[in-house]
């Protein structure tokens, strides 16, 4: 989906949607959260991995999430489903609206997610359209034009047991429903202005163990559902 036909809201839906913004998505004490710093940190650990796995897409990915939670953004509690098993998780999405080469404005999006404090376990999902579908990851990158539009990636980290996934097969739906104010504290890029925004999300996905040579053995089910979680929209300054 194009970022120019995401559907509006009315003035009174969106006034009342950035009041609540305001007042739900962001906290001035977060940055001394012990458990947010350790996810952090965390973010921009795995952000150095993929720098060096030469994986620049995820690395950008996983910066952009750990500067929305040093702006002040609050996650979003979600419940996960790993083999029919349900965890609590910590959740926040990433929109980011880029211009690909027809001129069009695609939003990208993101949805980090984690378990514990520090994280035992983390999440991400990214996909450049309101409906994405799971296939194995050695396809093109997101950033690839020859990669479909309906193109989705997932990863599930077991932090506990050393362990990495990798969704090859499901879908992940990840709609905008509303943006609303700026974000308190604006990217140093001045090329880029960031704003408040509220998700529905929608992951079912079947995640393989990730080996040196790519997904193997078993599938497992992670899968989750929730509306309203609470994110920020990075979009160019014009």
């Amino acid at each position: 989906m194009l970022f120019k036909s995401i559907r509006p809201l009315g003035l009174l839906v969106a006034g009342l949607f950035a009041a609540a913004c305001q007042q739900d998505s962001t906290t001035p004490s977060l940055q001394a959260d012990a458990g947010l710093e350790a996810a952090i940190s965390q973010m921009e650990a795995d952000a150095g991995d993929a720098v060096r796995d030469g994986d620049t897409d995820r690395a950008e990915r996983l910066n952009a999430g750990a500067s929305a939670l040093r702006r002040g953004i609050r996650p979003t509690q979600i419940e996960v489903k790993i083999k029919g098993e349900s965890y609590r998780y910590l959740a926040i999405m990433v929109g980011v609206v880029r211009v690909n080469p027809a001129g069009e404005r695609v939003l990208f999006r993101n949805l980090f997610a984690w378990n514990g404090k520090p994280p035992k376990a983390v999440l991400e999902v990214a996909a450049k359209a309101d409906h994405g579908v799971f296939g194995h990851p050695a396809i093109a990158s997101l950033n690839d034009e020859a990669s479909p539009l309906e193109g989705a990636r997932g990863r599930w980290k077991d932090l506990v047991n050393h362990e990495r996934w990798a969704a090859t097969s499901g879908f992940a739906n990840m709609v905008l429903v509303g943006t609303g104010d700026p974000c308190p504290v604006q990217p140093a890029d001045a090329a880029r202005r960031c704003f408040l925004a509220k998700f529905d999300i929608r992951i079912d996905g079947r995640f393989q163990l990730l080996l040196p040579d790519g997904p193997s053995g078993d599938a497992i089910e992670i899968t989750t559902a929730a509306d309203g979680v609470n994110g920020v929209v990075l979009k160019p300054a014009d």
